[in-house]
């Protein structure tokens, strides 16, 4: 794999957990994960950055969460110039243009987004086990949103929409959502998109392995808990 599809799949990364932080001097490149569920992939994405760039990242332990930084201005602006912005950026995210242009680093793009952004379960859906296979994506950003629907659409990938009007401390904001359902789309991503985190394989090689996942019994979000926010169902 080029050189240049991995860092279209690093970019992907930086959308979903990345952050370009600029404090005086410090010109600050880091992610920020789950300390057990992505410890694995952080150790995939330090080599991936050593990779691309020829420097080191270290992965520090901040007791509720995992971070991989470093400091280094060159790789910063060069990050910068690629489409991450500086600082916050859920609502303004998208695809840069170079990027959604080319269908081999779209899909190298989506598969680092889905890494950190998306979820992977396995639904009852009136079943006896947990084996309806859903991904789901709910983010802030509509344009993100749609230049997804568009890759979708390009793989014949079939999905659902939604959008979800919410209220965080008396203020009224709005996510975007979608849906991959069944086993013929997740096979269908599989084959065209894939996953490098290990926190989505596991379930998907269970799956697999024994035709249902079976969640954590005390983590809800294991079986897909959506969490609060009213539910609209309609186009994005």
């Amino acid at each position: 794999m080029s050189k240049e599809i991995k860092l279209a799949e690093f970019l992907g990364v930086m959308m979903g957990d990345g952050n370009l932080s600029l404090y005086k001097s410090d010109y600050r490149i880091s992610m920020a994960g789950h300390k057990n569920d992505d410890l694995e992939y952080f150790k995939y994405l330090q080599n991936l950055f050593k990779y691309l760039f020829n420097k080191e990242a270290k992965i520090r332990d901040k007791k509720r969460y995992i971070l991989l930084d470093v400091s280094d201005k060159k790789i910063f602006y060069r990050l910068h110039n690629l489409g991450i912005p500086i600082g916050k950026k859920s609502d303004i995210v998208n695809i840069p243009e170079d990027i959604f242009n080319n269908m081999v680093f779209s899909k190298a793009f989506l598969r680092g987004f889905a890494d950190t952004d998306f979820s992977v379960m396995f639904k009852k859906a009136g079943r006896k086990n947990h084996s309806y296979p859903r991904i789901s994506v709910d983010i802030s950003s509509k344009e993100m949103i749609k230049q997804i629907l568009k890759i979708l659409t390009r793989l014949d990938i079939s999905y659902t929409t939604y959008r979800r009007d919410r209220v965080r401390n008396n203020t009224k904001y709005t996510t975007y959502g979608i849906d991959i359902n069944g086993k013929e789309n997740l096979l269908k991503w599989l084959t065209n998109i894939g996953f490098n985190n290990q926190k989505h394989l596991s379930k998907i090689k269970m799956w697999k392995k024994f035709g249902y996942y079976k969640p954590y019994s005390n983590n809800p979000c294991e079986v897909g808990s959506y969490g609060g926010g009213i539910f609209l169902k309609g186009k994005v």
